[in-house]
């Protein structure tokens, strides 16, 4: 199977055209279908500008799986900005490392998850070119609403500066563009940076659904955290696959057994009844223990359902 495009802003405008108003991302709470998608997209990359973004800025997403993360980074990639992505578990001084190193412009990070304050961790450390920092669920001006909204606004005037430069942004962009700097462990010295463009990326996805047989049936639940791309980046950046297939993609906020089963059994992911990832003994327990005890009377309309 061939990607139906070679960079990702066509891809995000593909999906939209051909897919409409079917369901994209389904959160508890929040669902998008592909043309909320290229909506909140087009929005966001207008709050980037506005904050200084421009074809070639580095942005880096600092934050667990959920539906703003994907909208950023696509965002990014609509106005020629590259993605750097740092894993949820870095402290201050390993967060500042990639930052330095990337030369990241822009942070778009979690407030406070799983009990850490992202931003606090950063405080007092060398950051190099960091010059913005928007926090998903902070009230106010370097919050991600705000940044969503004012966006909204300067596309809503078409001559507007902002809009006039989401357009520009967006005829300049080319498959061979710098899409993502994806860095390694640093287990054995100081973390790698490696380059890819949006060509090599879309390709080596729809070799990746094609090998798997993935189609419109299925549901994709990103359990792998999408901010360590370089070890798990098939299955954590899902959402180009499904872009081209239009398969709903059910971000994972944390791993827990139980917690994966939810979705599982809610909305019967690619990971159920159709057997293709891999999953481990502590899955399937509590899996298992969640669908016993709860299937009875506590299963919700499905989100995602066709």
């Amino acid at each position: 199977m061939s990607a139906p495009a070679a960079h990702t802003a066509e891809l995000v405008e593909f999906a939209a055209a051909t897919w409409g108003d079917r369901r994209f991302i389904c959160e508890e709470h929040t669902v998008l279908s592909f043309s909320d998608l290229l909506d909140h997209v087009r929005w966001s990359a207008a709050g980037l500008i506005e904050r200084g973004a421009t074809s070639g800025s580095r942005v880096a997403i600092w934050a667990p799986n959920r539906w703003e993360w994907i909208v950023v980074a696509l965002a990014t990639h609509y106005i020629g900005g590259t993605l750097v992505t740092l894993n949820t578990r870095y402290r201050g001084t390993e967060a500042a490392q990639i930052l330095r190193l990337s030369g990241a412009q822009i942070l778009i990070t979690a407030g406070n998850f799983l009990g850490t304050d992202y931003p606090a961790l950063l405080s007092g450390e060398d950051c190099g070119d960091l010059s913005t920092t928007i926090v998903l669920d902070a009230p106010g001006p370097d919050g991600f609403a705000a940044l969503l909204q004012a966006g909204r606004a300067a596309l809503s005037d078409p001559q507007s500066p902002v809009a006039r430069a989401v357009a520009t942004a967006r005829a300049r962009a080319s498959a061979d563009d710098l899409s993502d700097i994806l860095f390694t462990s640093g287990t054995t010295g100081t973390p790698k940076g490696v380059m890819t463009t949006h060509r090599q990326n879309l390709k080596a996805f729809a070799t990746f659904a094609d090998l798997l047989g993935l189609d419109n049936s299925d549901r994709y639940l990103i359990i792998n955290p999408l901010g360590i791309c370089h070890v798990c980046r098939p299955t954590g950046f899902g959402q180009f696959g499904s872009l081209s297939d239009h398969q709903p993609v059910l971000p994972q906020l944390w791993i827990q057994g139980w917690v994966v089963g939810m979705p599982v059994s809610r909305r019967r992911s690619a990971s159920h009844g159709r057997i293709r990832s891999r999953f481990t003994d502590r899955y399937h327990r509590g899996a298992a223990n969640y669908l016993h005890a709860r299937a009875a009377n506590l299963v919700p309309l499905d989100p995602c359902a066709p």
